[in-house]
């Protein structure tokens, strides 16, 4: 094959990589996060992932109140990330579903405030909408376990972990994290 055939192919492999989202800090195929419009339990409205446009934001999804238990194997890491760098956000969204009527979501968000630390409401978001869409978008086939998302600063998914954190687990999110951020992995890449 001649030097402007290799040229050619590796050019259009590179824009088919560029096309897909894929770039070092990508491990999942590209998927960009659903636009998905949020009111926190401290009363606060975001989009996501639009008011986090330039920004690295992490999401944790559960379709069931029991699955708290493997949220909360997560957020101490999530807690020491964003301590870490001001960019970074946490958001724990329990996909509810559209069936829920609006006088008991008020209880619902009261009864998540009450139970909460207050320093904890900016980052927790009942999610009222169409969670068969969300979940289909995602590729959260398993609704009986937590679905986290590290989420680029363009939108796309950047690495996405299920179930409870373990040392491998958390050791791949953080490096994930890390390479998206420049900051330096604990292998010294």
């Amino acid at each position: 094959m001649s030097k402007a055939g290799t040229a050619a192919i590796l050019a259009l492999g590179c824009l088919a990589l560029l096309a897909a989202g894929d770039d070092p800090g990508q491990t999942t195929p590209a998927l960009r996060f659903p636009r998905m419009e949020l009111t926190l339990i401290d009363g606060s409205r975001t989009v996501l992932p639009d008011s986090m446009s330039g920004q690295v934001f992490w999401a944790a999804f559960a379709f069931r109140r029991q699955d708290q238990s493997i949220i909360d194997t997560w957020v101490p890491l999530l807690d020491e990330a964003t301590q870490q760098d001001s960019t970074c956000r946490f958001y724990e969204i329990p996909l509810m579903g559209p069936r829920i009527p609006g006088f008991l979501r008020g209880i619902i968000r009261a009864g998540m405030r009450a139970s909460i630390p207050t320093d904890k409401h900016s980052c927790l978001a009942p999610y009222y909408g169409d969670i068969d869409t969300i979940a289909a978008r995602l590729g959260m086939d398993n609704r009986e376990t937590v679905h986290l998302f590290l989420i680029r600063k363009d939108g796309f998914v950047a690495h996405r972990a299920e179930g409870k954190a373990t040392e491998e687990s958390v050791r791949e999110m953080l490096d994930a994290a890390r390479l998206l951020l420049g900051i330096e992995t604990d292998d010294g890449s």
